[in-house]
């Protein structure tokens, strides 16, 4: 019998547990709210527009301690193209309106969401004097400034501001005031000038270098796979010097399981053969499956009749049409 371990000054009693982790409660409740966020070459950053998930803005959801930002409602918390022309014009012209601007226009970069490229958002740029520059698609985390130097260090400042924030309230839930305070002092940490200047010169935009967003890590070129070469017919007379191989029929199959000489491991290798075979044919029947699918969905549309499809313009050259 046992009795406890006492251990000596300076020593430790270690012991294991099934734990791997330890889990903490989020203070969240999984809301969703957007924020449009624009900054500028010169390291100047905008006012948000936070959009909060409501038919519209409510009084009961600010207090004395809200910040002074630009807010509005949408029914899910996503942006529309009313609000984005409602940001273009509240937001965005009026706090680049300057004399310089006026004369030579402005460049605006956007990506290529549908708010962005809307009849109404397009007209207001041409009016203003606004250059639209949509990126390509796919192509944010390399050049978009804001997804490549200010939105990660924005996220980790949201985050320690939350945690903060549930320490000193007894891990509280998030709600829309918490979330507005504790997302513009993560804005005032995590958007200095020196971050916005940065990230334009990490995306080649300013100064401009065509080959930086190739040079990347995180750009990957699309290898092509090598060809599997075509399987080889074994000659009939190699397969009959050969007692144990891959049966190619039933006949073959009962040749070599009634073999008088052939053991136990023997049978067990053919077993493993024609497992392999199985799953081999199966393969097979799949791929031809799928190649009948095509065809009959190419005869289909054969058979239909000739219809015009509309020819989608990009948007940059669309734009730049229309400006001409």
């Amino acid at each position: 019998m046992l009795g406890p371990v006492v251990p000596k000054t300076g020593q430790k009693v270690l012991e294991l547990t099934k734990k791997k982790c330890t889990k903490k409660k989020a203070p969240v409740n999984r809301e969703i709210a957007t924020a449009l966020e624009c900054i500028s070459i010169t390291g100047k950053v905008q006012d948000p527009l936070i959009i909060l998930k409501g038919k519209e803005v409510q009084a009961q959801w600010f207090n004395r301690d809200s910040p002074e930002c630009q807010y509005t409602a949408s029914p899910a918390g996503w942006t529309s193209d009313e609000i984005a022309v409602g940001w273009l014009e509240d937001i965005f012209i009026p706090r680049t309106d300057t004399r310089t601007a006026r004369q030579n226009g402005r460049i605006l970069v956007l990506d290529g969401h549908h708010s962005h490229m809307s009849a109404q958002f397009t007209d207001v740029c041409w009016r203003k004097k606004v250059c639209c520059v949509w990126l390509p698609p796919h192509t944010s985390h390399l050049l978009q400034p804001l997804d490549v130097a200010c939105f990660s260090p924005l996220k980790s400042a949201y985050r320690q501001a939350i945690d903060t924030m549930a320490t000193q309230d007894d891990a509280a839930l998030a709600d829309k005031q918490r979330f507005c305070g504790c997302y513009c002092q993560a804005r005032k940490e995590a958007l200095p000038s020196r971050n916005c200047r940065a990230s334009f010169a990490a995306t080649s935009i300013w100064l401009m270098d065509r080959q930086k967003g190739l040079r990347s890590d995180q750009y990957h070129v699309a290898i092509q796979r090598p060809i599997t070469p075509p399987q080889q017919q074994i000659p009939d007379e190699v397969v009959e010097n050969n007692r144990i191989f891959t049966p190619r029929n039933q006949r073959k199959f009962r040749d070599q399981w009634d073999d008088p000489t052939a053991t136990s491991r023997d049978r067990r290798g053919i077993g493993v053969q024609t497992s392999a075979l199985l799953a081999e044919l199966q393969c097979e029947i799949a791929r031809l499956r799928s190649e009948n699918k095509r065809l009959r969905t190419q005869l289909a549309k054969a058979i239909r009749p000739d219809v015009r499809l509309a020819i989608k313009k990009k948007p940059n050259q669309h734009f730049f049409e229309r400006m001409m």
